[in-house]
């Protein structure tokens, strides 16, 4: 699925997850409207202020979100289906992996993190470019937030994970690779993953 010139200059590539059930939210986070704007709107956004630093797009879901692929692939996205949701954030990760280049480290951005800021993308993407080699993850300086940077490495790692472990399981086999970007946003921890929540960060973005 993937090519050696896939990605000149090896930039990092951006993979989405977006084939959960979001049970707890009750609709598809992709959709839900945040300040008038739906989660991957912001996300989009985003990515398109600092698409000449990043490499391939992959965003994976379910089968029927034609609205998600409708967005998605004018941006330049590479939409995937994930025919087994049911296990897991990892089963899709695997699938976004297999569309980049093997030598190519990636940011993971859940969806449910819509709203961290450009200048914290920016400072994770700094990090990278001196240390290449290692995971990094933004981080209050006590609680680590998304979306992380996962290396070249990390991906035979990732297919040797336990699938119900997430790739968190990457982080907790290798803390001595980790390096934090210390940031202030406090969107890199705030999890919107139920209406309660989404009308906390509601309240949060106009205050």
């Amino acid at each position: 699925m993937h090519s050696s010139d896939d990605n000149p200059g090896n930039k990092p590539a951006v993979i989405c997850l977006l084939a959960g059930h979001s049970s707890r939210m009750g609709s598809p986070k992709q959709h839900v409207h945040l300040g008038g704007v739906t989660f991957l709107e912001h996300l989009l956004a985003r990515i398109e202020t600092m698409r000449s630093r990043l490499g391939p797009l992959v965003f994976v879901g379910q089968a029927h979100d034609e609205k998600t692929k409708l967005l998605v692939e004018p941006s330049g996205g590479t939409w995937l289906v994930n025919p087994r949701p049911d296990d897991g954030p990892l089963s899709s990760l695997r699938l976004g992996l297999q569309a980049c280049h093997p030598e190519t480290g990636f940011l993971l951005w859940p969806i449910d993190h819509p709203l961290v800021a450009v200048s914290t993308i920016e400072a994770i993407l700094d990090t990278v470019a001196e240390q290449s080699g290692s995971i990094i993850v933004p981080s209050n300086g006590e609680r680590r937030g998304h979306p992380s940077y996962f290396p070249a490495w990390a991906r035979k790692e990732l297919f040797a994970a336990p699938l119900e472990a997430g790739a968190k399981w990457v982080l907790l086999q290798h803390p001595d690779r980790i390096t934090h970007v210390i940031t202030a946003d406090p969107w890199i921890y705030r999890n919107i993953n139920t209406p309660e929540l989404l009308a906390a960060a509601e309240a949060l973005l106009h205050s």
